[in-house]
């Protein structure tokens, strides 16, 4: 089993950031977070940040699933991936097969 996710409308992030990237090789790929998403994840338990970090990092520009590495449990990606979504900022979604 694999998890995938995808953000909400790109969430907070610029697409644009791709773009940049390619243009000038010096520029290392990233993404704006907004800070009210910051400050909500910073409140939150270490297993929902930690998979915020994850998600951040598989999936940096919106758009397609990604697959996601994590370390977490099952149980405790089940409930971060709950809090996560509930706050808007992404969707997750077991893929079974890939």
């Amino acid at each position: 089993m694999t998890t995938a996710l995808k953000a909400i409308n790109g969430g907070s992030k610029q697409r644009n950031e791709r773009k940049l990237a390619s243009e000038d090789k010096s520029i290392r790929p990233h993404c704006k977070v907004s800070i009210e998403d910051i400050n909500w994840v910073r409140q939150q338990p270490p297993s929902v940040q930690q998979l915020w970090l994850d998600s951040v990092a598989a999936e940096q520009f919106g758009g397609a699933a990604h697959k996601l590495d994590t370390n977490l449990t099952y149980k405790s990606l089940q409930k971060a991936g709950a809090a996560l979504t509930a706050q808007g900022l992404f969707q997750f979604e077991e893929v079974f097969g890939r």
